[in-house]
């Protein structure tokens, strides 16, 4: 079984957030529990407050666990801060668990889809979880956007908490076969796909402009990647300048210093 306890702190953690087109993401609120203390933070983060942000301490005896982390790390970029050193991401061990299982959906054979409130289910939790249509409903309340009401932030904030609560629920079951090592190093590369997205892909945007008015991409099949990009292109180019007027964030030290450890881990 893996040993958590030389950590000081293991910190449960959930976010919610507006996704922009072609940007970053506007985060709402943070929810966390510190599983060693016992105590528990919520913090709403819309419309740029930062009032009630704890400050989460990092470093070797800490450890960060959530599902699908690079999500939270949005968040985390988004505010300034540093990514975590140590994380264990629920949602890479369930999709490891379910890799080659299939299940017919839409007419057709596809991979065994992950959510944390089907795996709530799978582990007999499920009288636990909220329900689908009520995580539908608050996911979309969060993206419509404020102003809201006190009874809607604190609906956002209880149902962030679920997901905390989930976890909560999750990682002992989840502990006994793990590797913690092995673990670790995929958590790790959630900081690798958080950057990757944060950063975004380099574009010659005057090539693309050029590009796009000649038409130059509808020689592809109507669904190819190209066409959708066609199609998008002058919304992702404008959206695209409004982006590169704040500065290009790069990796910290500590975030270079782990994916040099990465490259010479496999």
């Amino acid at each position: 079984m893996a040993d958590l306890s030389k950590y000081r702190a293991v910190f449960l953690i959930d976010t919610e957030f507006r996704p922009i087109p072609y940007g970053h993401v506007e985060p709402v609120c943070l929810v966390a529990k510190n599983l060693v203390s016992g105590q528990e933070y919520r913090a709403w983060t819309d419309g740029g407050d930062r009032s009630e942000l704890p400050t989460l301490p990092d470093g070797p005896d800490v450890l960060y666990i959530s599902y699908s982390a690079p999500a939270e790390w949005a968040c985390w970029l988004a505010l300034g801060w540093d990514l975590p050193s140590n994380i264990i991401d629920l949602y890479l061990l369930d999709r490891m668990q379910k890799n080659g299982f299939a299940e017919f959906r839409k007419g057709k054979w596809r991979p065994l889809r992950c959510s944390l409130l089907r795996l709530m289910e799978e582990r007999g939790f499920g009288h636990l979880a909220i329900a689908e249509a009520e995580k539908r409903g608050m996911r979309d309340l969060v993206r419509r956007g404020g102003p809201y009401t006190v009874a809607e932030k604190s609906s956002i904030l209880d149902y962030c908490l679920s997901d905390v609560r989930a976890l909560e629920v999750l990682l002992p079951a989840m502990l006994p076969p793990l590797d913690l090592q092995s673990t670790l190093l995929l958590g790790d590369f959630t900081r690798v796909l958080a950057w990757m997205d944060w950063n975004g892909v380099p574009v010659d945007v005057p090539t693309c402009r050029r590009l796009g008015a000649e038409n130059a991409f509808s020689i592809f099949p109507h669904k190819s990647i190209f066409h959708r990009f066609n199609t998008r292109l002058d919304d992702a180019l404008d959206s695209s300048h409004a982006h590169t007027q704040a500065p290009h964030r790069k990796a910290s030290a500590a975030s270079h210093r782990h994916l040099r450890s990465l490259q010479f881990a496999f």
